[in-house]
Parts: structure tokens; C-alpha cells; sequence
């Protein structure tokens, strides 16, 4: 298999994975410390936890406008893209909102 036909199915695979992950998570949340929470080798035990956040509404107004508070970095990515006789049935979106490619 070629590397980006590789990568493709991987990234679709994660795909797949992260929305069964979603589904799992919302029904235990849904009944913390009840069956679905149970497993033969796992718990999942369903905690509060907090984290720390910067509350922009809070700042001066110029603040978040003014381009001296910003700094751009560059990153180096690999994007698909479906090659020149790919079927049209394997064109898929590349990125779907919230994938996280």
C-alpha cells in the first residue's frame, strides 16, 4: 500500500474510532456508576474534573485587536487529497469539522 493510501484509510479509521468513542462516553456519562459503566477488565467512573481558562471578555477592549499580543508560528502538515483517478467514491472530505486533521 502507498504511504498516503495508507494514511487515508488511518485517518478514516480514527475517524470512526473517535465517533464510537463519543457514542461510549455519552452513555456513561448519561448513567454514571450504572451497567455501562462496567466492563470485565475496565471501570469507567465518570469525575468532575476542572481546567483554567482565559477569560477574553475580560480583557481591555484594544487588547485582543492589537497585533503586538500575537505571534505566528509555522507547522509542517500532510494533507490528502484525492489523486488525479481516484474513484469518486473514495473522494471524502479531507477534514472534516472537529476530526482534527
Amino acid at each position: 500500500m502507498f504511504p498516503a493510501d495508507e494514511l487515508f484509510e488511518l485517518r478514516t479509521e480514527i475517524r470512526r474510532l473517535k465517533e464510537r468513542e463519543a457514542q461510549l462516553r455519552a452513555r456513561m456519562m448519561a448513567d454514571p456508576g450504572g451497567p455501562s459503566c462496567a466492563g470485565r477488565d475496565w471501570e469507567g467512573v465518570v469525575v468532575m474534573r476542572e481546567t483554567r481558562r482565559l477569560d477574553t471578555a475580560s480583557l481591555p477592549a484594544g487588547l485582543l485587536a492589537d497585533p503586538a499580543h500575537y505571534r505566528t508560528t509555522g507547522f509542517r502538515a500532510v494533507l490528502l487529497r484525492p489523486a488525479g483517478d481516484a474513484a469518486p467514491s473514495r473522494r471524502v472530505p479531507l477534514a472534516p469539522p472537529g476530526c482534527g486533521f
